[in-house]
């Protein structure tokens, strides 16, 4: 494990942010745009940009999975993945990444309810999904499921 990360959906501004830090004293996040032409560069040449706090009423947190789908896209809460209909497996269709918090772990949402559990998914470097959207930049991909 490298290390947790997290993204963010900003209510207000209706943007997907990376999560550069979780302070869960003062609840808040400081944050990285993802994405964003107006990052300035430091003196190393890496990215960065100062962002105000945000309050955790005013975002939706979202954990990354550690894992990828079948184009080494790193698959997160809130994604929603396209099965290979050719990868031998019986789940066909769209599913969203979700959680659950009663025993903490991930899992696919499929509109019938039939959640699975992500890790009777997990082959080699990837699954067989590839990530389609996410439910706050595409909640359109959701209509026809």
């Amino acid at each position: 494990m490298e290390g947790l990360k997290f993204r963010a959906w900003l209510k207000k501004e209706k943007k997907l942010v990376e999560v550069l830090a979780i302070d869960f004293q003062y609840r808040q996040i400081s944050i990285a745009p993802l994405n964003d032409k107006l990052n300035k560069f430091s003196q190393s040449g890496n990215q960065y940009c100062i962002v105000s706090p945000i309050p955790f009423d005013d975002c939706i947190i979202e954990p990354y999975l550690e894992l990828f789908d079948e184009n080494k896209k790193e698959l997160c809460k809130g994604d929603i993945v396209l099965a290979n209909p050719y990868s031998g497996y019986s789940y066909n269709g769209r599913y969203i990444i979700n959680y659950d918090n009663t025993t903490c772990q991930f899992y696919l949402e499929h509109d019938d309810n039939d959640g699975h559990d992500f890790s009777d998914l997990y082959i080699g470097d990837g699954l067989p999904y590839r990530i389609i959207g996410n439910i706050h930049e595409n909640p359109e991909l959701l209509e026809d499921k």
